[in-house]
């Protein structure tokens, strides 16, 4: 069906408990395929005691570009055809981005901030150079009612409706930037996501605090700040099965 992950039926098998992954270019990694966070969830869930009656499944619908609108519109008209049992967002603080899958236009500040954080070298330019240029384009981006209104909020607006009808839980993994966990600004983004996804009814997970205990160079994928390496997948994968581990009926 021409997504990021090996070919399912879309009939269940019988005994089978079906997670749909939505997201980004985080999770449509080409680098270490095996090791991104909808496998290690698998492998972790089916190794862990989690509700012996069944077998999970993870099913990764990430897009790279892809932001929130668009990830709940895939989720309408294509992973619902395979009747999961849960759905998670993984969400990335680029995603009220409007429409870069599509086109490059966008918003001046979307613009800059596209720049800002592409395969940026963290060592040599992005405390010295770029840490204010990326807060002012971040501040903006969250405040923009076109982004975050448009985008974010309509989007956990229209996922709230359609997974409600369709009885499906949704959970939202929400990943930090590999860069200054610790930044006031980074810290209120943060905030302001978990509160919508909770105002929304969504069993909700910010990775920040589990991120902050390692060294930037421990998680970050060599010069760049948007996508974490096999460990930070490792950690995403192991806190949302703590997270959700009375839900799935797993045992310590």
């Amino acid at each position: 069906y021409g997504f990021w992950d090996r070919e399912f039926p879309l009939k269940k098998p019988r005994n089978v408990y079906r997670i749909a992954v939505l997201g980004d270019s985080v999770m449509a990694e080409g680098r270490y395929p095996k090791e991104i966070f909808p496998r290690q969830l698998e492998r972790f869930l089916n190794s862990s005691r989690c509700d012996a009656q069944h077998r999970f499944e993870t099913m990764n619908f990430g897009v790279p570009g892809y932001n929130t609108t668009q990830e709940v519109e895939t989720f309408r008209t294509k992973v619902l055809k395979f009747h999961p049992d849960a759905v998670i967002v993984t969400y990335v603080l680029n995603d009220p981005y409007p429409y870069l899958a599509i086109s490059q236009s966008g918003f001046k500040h979307t613009r800059v901030l596209g720049y800002l954080i592409s395969r940026i070298r963290l060592e040599y330019f992005f405390r010295v150079k770029f840490s204010n240029e990326l807060e002012n384009a971040f501040t903006k981006l969250y405040s923009d009612h076109k982004s975050w209104d448009g985008v974010v909020v309509r989007g956990f607006d229209d996922l709230e409706k359609i997974a409600g009808n369709a009885h499906v839980p949704v959970v939202v993994v929400i990943f930090p930037l590999i860069m200054d966990f610790h930044a006031p600004w980074v810290n209120k983004i943060h905030k302001k996501v978990a509160d919508e996804s909770l105002r929304h009814g969504f069993y909700t997970l910010d990775l920040l605090p589990s991120y902050e205990k390692y060294k930037l160079k421990e998680l970050r994928t060599e010069g760049e700040i948007t996508h974490p390496n096999k460990l930070g997948h490792k950690i995403a994968a192991e806190q949302t099965v703590e997270k959700m581990k009375n839900v799935w009926g797993c045992k310590k």
